[in-house]
């Protein structure tokens, strides 16, 4: 079996992912090619590049290494199966699935242990993005847009976050969107709007618990006209996995959404990366990737 490991150059390998890289070498029915990233959108590339020659393709990274695999995937049409090795700050994808153990990632990949994922499709302004965990706008992608911007800056991922955090609670204002779905139709100001494929985002929040990877649907969470205050009064019951209770928390699900930011454009971000303005439509893609791991 032909495996093909696109690795997050950026990032120092963690003791875990470098045991299941010995692991995945050492076992002789695998023939392993491992590929180190060298930028922005190349794991994208290598994805495509590699997935038509290759029965599995294995990340090692965070979430943004991981949906630029997934975009390359998809958009390459192939059948091949998925797997990841976490190695980022938040690794929240990964906290849909069972707790990673590379001696256990390892059997999985020999064996062919699979399952089937659905995965986020948003067009925006007639480009396609995709996303395999959360997508949002509003406060969260805001969050993610400074991020970026404080690449150049040498801090940690964590910190980094955190002041990300703080430098969006004064930038962020509030506007309306209007969202219709298969049966309901939402219109207001909005501090957030997460799309959800799985239930966790912002290392560790259950922004929707009944997100499911293979559910056939996007589930959507709003919370609309809050101040950022009450919002973070609230944490509390997303770090637990508990709904926000609130006459602005409101909790829906779809197969597609068509959304109108109505006003100023909103940035969308989705896994962690930026997908930009102009967003149109969000659908589901059932079953579109064949997962390796157990959900």
């Amino acid at each position: 079996m032909n495996v093909t490991v696109i690795i997050n150059g950026s990032r120092k390998l963690s003791s875990a992912a470098k045991l299941a890289l010995k692991l995945l070498n050492a076992v002789p029915e695998l023939d392993v090619l491992q590929i180190y990233t060298e930028g922005p959108k190349h794991a994208t590339f290598l994805a495509i590049q590699h997935a038509e020659k290759t029965d599995c393709i294995v990340a090692i990274g965070g979430d943004g290494t991981c949906n630029e695999v997934v975009q390359g995937i998809v958009v390459s049409g192939a059948d091949v199966r998925f797997g990841l090795i976490p190695n980022g700050t938040g690794n929240d994808f990964l906290r849909m699935l069972d707790t990673f153990d590379p001696t256990t990632f390892v059997q999985n990949v020999r064996d062919n242990r699979s399952s089937f994922i659905d995965i986020g499709k948003v067009t925006l302004d007639g480009n396609v993005r995709y996303f395999a965990n959360i997508a949002d706008v509003g406060f969260g992608a805001k969050v993610v847009e400074l991020m970026n911007a404080q690449r150049k800056v040498p801090l940690s991922g964590k910190l980094s976050y955190s002041l990300a955090i703080i430098r969006a609670f004064f930038a962020y204002k509030k506007q309306r969107v209007r969202l219709i779905g298969d049966d309901f139709e939402y219109e207001g100001k909005v501090l957030l709007v997460a799309f959800c494929n799985g239930s966790t985002f912002g290392h560790g929040l259950t922004i929707h618990p009944d997100a499911r990877l293979n559910n056939g649907k996007i589930c959507i969470a709003v919370i609309g006209d809050v101040s950022l205050f009450t919002y973070f009064r609230k944490l509390k019951d997303l770090k637990r996995g508990r709904k926000i209770q609130h006459q602005e928390a409101f909790y829906f699900e779809s197969k597609s959404i068509k959304v109108n930011t109505m006003g100023a454009q909103m940035e969308m971000e989705g896994d962690g990366e930026l997908f930009g303005q102009g967003i149109q439509e969000l659908e589901i893609l059932p079953e579109r990737i064949c997962l390796i791991s157990s959900i």
